[in-house]
């Protein structure tokens, strides 16, 4: 009979244990057989209030030969849409709720039965009963262990996987991830840490691997990463980390000057830079540094060949500095460039450059009014040696 309007779950009977209504659903599977007691927190739903027991909770336990006990409230039987469904997809959905956090061993159908009349009679899960199942010949030392602390202690269990997991959470965002995925990739790592064993180090280098593609890539691929973790390499799952580009930056303009970073950047180098010092920071090594060093002064050396062996950064102030003076001006980006130039295409003669320097500005009243002063100088000097 229909207890509840047609779009709402319909239990197999209603009881009332205690002065309140439960509703029983039966559930039938492969070894098991017993019912699921549901609390009908708002009995104002119920459009028939028939029961076929009303007692108290002792009468029913010694009628039915098992312990009361309730496993949900009816309005938790709704799924991620709001719209009612059976008792099977609720259960289901709490069951992989749980799987997400202690592992996948709890979809078993041995330790579900084993969980379910557990939970039912009032007892606990011991390592002996684990022992019997045949999934505990099929685990690993450690994931042995976690079944046994959960089934011992859930809520020690429990309070693990929360520290864990904020531990990943932190480790994750002072590496400077982000991403849409960063929360899920934490929740896996500390499911596969606490309850499979996986070391903390293959964890870290994890973490590593999927945010930062350079230092995958220059490892071996992502067969290094295990297959479970392959979807966190799709974009914008888990953003690329910007570790090591300032100092990729720094390193570029010191060598080759900030004229030249729009093409480091184009042609990709500034993040390969960026990814060879991570790997210095991991190895505590100057090695990729090195590298960089060793190709940015040879791209200096080509540039500015009468330089060669020295650094943009040494030799351009003076010119920058030269050529603010005759121009009487602070000089633009682009303009630092045009001097850059010149030094080059001068081979550094102060003279040249500060000749074409007067030419190029000749129609600025600085420039003009100093060219002015130099003849009304000369002049004089001229004039003087007359007289």
């Amino acid at each position: 009979m229909p207890y509840f309007d047609p779009q709402f779950a319909q239990p197999d009977d209603l009881i009332r244990v205690d002065g309140e209504y439960y509703g029983v659903f039966n559930a039938q599977g492969e070894g098991y057989d017993f019912p699921i007691l549901v609390f009908i927190n708002d009995e104002s739903m119920l459009l028939d209030k028939a029961t076929s027991f009303d007692g108290s909770k002792d009468e029913w336990e010694n009628t039915n030969n098992r312990m009361f006990v309730e496993l949900m409230d009816y309005s938790s039987i709704i799924d991620e849409e709001d719209e009612w469904v059976n008792i099977e997809s609720t259960l289901e959905r709490q069951l992989e709720r749980q799987a997400a956090l202690v592992g996948d061993w709890i979809f078993d159908e041995e330790i579900v039965s084993l969980y379910a009349y557990a939970r039912l009679t009032g007892n606990k899960v011991t390592d002996e009963d684990l022992k019997l199942t045949k999934l505990w010949d099929n685990t690993t030392e450690s994931e042995r262990d976690w079944m046994g602390l959960y089934a011992r202690s859930p809520e020690k269990a429990q309070d693990l996987l929360n520290k864990n997991k904020g531990n990943f959470n932190l480790a994750l965002t002072s590496s400077g991830v982000s991403g849409s995925g960063r929360d899920t990739l934490a929740s896996q790592l500390n499911k596969d840490v606490t309850t499979k064993g996986m070391g903390h180090d293959e964890a870290k280098m994890i973490m590593r691997y999927l945010s930062d593609p350079y230092l995958l890539a220059s490892a071996g691929g992502k067969d290094l990463i295990p297959e479970q973790y392959h979807e966190y390499l799709e974009e914008g799952v888990i953003n690329a980390t910007k570790a090591g580009e300032l100092q990729a930056v720094n390193l570029i303009k010191e060598y080759v000057g900030e004229s030249s970073l729009k093409a480091f950047q184009a042609s990709g180098l500034i993040s390969k830079y960026a990814g060879m010092l991570r790997m210095d920071g991991m190895s505590e090594s100057s090695t990729m540094k090195d590298t960089i060093v060793s190709e940015l002064q040879n791209a200096h050396d080509t540039l500015f060949p009468h330089f060669s062996g020295g650094k943009h950064s040494v030799w351009s102030p003076s010119f920058y500095q030269y050529a603010s003076n005759t121009v009487g001006k602070a000089l633009s980006t682009s303009e630092k460039t045009n001097v850059e130039n010149m030094a080059r295409d001068f081979k550094g003669d102060f003279n040249s450059i500060g000749k074409q320097l007067r030419k190029d500005y000749i129609n600025t009243d600085y420039v003009r009014n100093q060219m002015i002063d130099g003849m009304s100088t000369k002049f004089s000097q001229d004039l003087s040696a007359v007289y």
